[in-house]
């Protein structure tokens, strides 16, 4: 627990493609309330069988009162359904929603496209590669998830690691600042704009002007100033691009559904130079190159475990559930595979729930 990587990783939910928004969710509203009105109004006029006959064209058999009662009630029942949806929908602030599991959100997969899933988060112990915590969330990024995982972490060793490690996906300066000025921890995370060299797409401030130009040679004009957040205790800067949609280089430089840029900036230059000399040292790029070897193995080992449809469950709190039985599955393989399976049998059999929680 003194080094620890995490990441994350998406995972198909055990839901179909039917995924409304709320545009489609009024007309299906609209359409099952139409069908409501007519069969209100057949029943209505419903003094014979034959009646019904005529209403149901190409149905073999009539039908009475009591069928057409029926109807009317599985009418009610999918209004009322749809209604519910629609209410998660907006209480969810999402796009759209899986009727099937309105926990699912649909994100995006290197190799899938987008589906309705979750994001598994998993922190790594680099010396033992055993799964330190593994939490699900339905938030499609990592953006947000640097300090819950801190958090987790803490919970499960009664200690904050000595050293994070991440991806660029994390690289929330403001939650860095907060890691590394209030805990112990050092955090090696790249910048998600820092100027490499092996970025495609690159921005320069030209401060006169008070706006960047990306190496495409398009501008970014400043849409907020110095907003603060209280969350992360930081000021941010964000600049949005002029003229993406036309960009050549669109597809290299951002993934947002409108296909513009947003460039956020963090205040604090002298802490960022400081985390940038941190990153940027012969110790720090060493960190970084060394996380995808301890967290990216685990992420496969799993995903080989979990098969063609990987969760079984659903709702973000079953999930969850499902998620812990599979890291711990996977501690116990591991280590049995690092020391004597004896030892392992004895610390089960005297393990003190209480004390373990007192501890934590």
């Amino acid at each position: 627990g003194q080094r620890v990587a995490i990441d994350g990783t998406k995972l198909k939910a055990y839901t179909g493609w039917d995924t409304p928004d709320e545009e489609s969710l009024d007309k299906r509203l609209d359409r099952r309330r139409e069908q409501l009105r007519e069969w209100m109004d057949k029943l209505d006029r419903n003094d014979a069988l034959e009646d019904a006959r005529q209403l149901l064209e190409g149905q073999s058999e009539a039908m009475g009162e009591p069928e057409i009662m029926e109807k009317i009630a599985g009418l009610h029942e999918q209004i009322e359904t749809l209604e519910a949806a629609k209410a998660r929908l907006k209480a969810s602030k999402a796009k759209r929603l899986s009727l099937s599991d309105p926990g699912a959100r649909l994100m995006r997969a290197p190799r899938s496209g987008k589906q309705p899933s979750y994001n598994l988060q998993a922190a790594v112990d680099n010396k033992y590669k055993m799964i330190v915590a593994a939490r699900m969330t339905n938030d499609p990024t990592d953006f947000e998830q640097l300090i819950p995982m801190h958090k987790a972490i803490r919970g499960q060793l009664g200690h904050v690691p000595d050293e994070l490690l991440a991806d660029t996906g994390y690289a929330d300066l403001g939650d860095v600042k907060l890691i590394q000025t209030e805990t112990s921890t050092r955090c090696y995370i790249p910048e998600n704009d820092a100027p490499v060299t092996n970025r495609s797409v690159q921005f320069t401030y030209h401060p006169e002007e008070d706006r960047y130009r990306c190496s495409a040679g398009r501008w970014l004009e400043a849409k907020s100033k110095g907003r603060y957040r209280k969350s992360k205790d930081a000021y941010v800067d964000t600049y949005r691009g002029t003229s993406c949609r036309e960009c050549p280089m669109q597809s290299e430089c951002t993934s947002a559904a409108d296909g513009v840029r947003n460039l956020t900036v963090f205040h604090g230059a002298r802490w960022r130079a400081g985390y940038a000399r941190q990153i940027g040292s012969r110790y720090g790029q060493a960190r970084i190159k060394e996380r995808k070897s301890i967290v990216e193995h685990v992420f496969g080992t799993l995903k080989h475990w979990m098969g063609k449809i990987p969760l079984k469950l659903r709702g973000l709190r079953k999930v969850q559930t499902e998620i812990n039985l599979y890291a711990a599955a996977y501690n116990m393989k591991r280590y049995a595979s690092l020391g004597p399976i004896g030892e392992g049998i004895e610390e089960v059999a005297s393990w003190n729930p209480r004390r373990t929680a007192t501890t934590a």
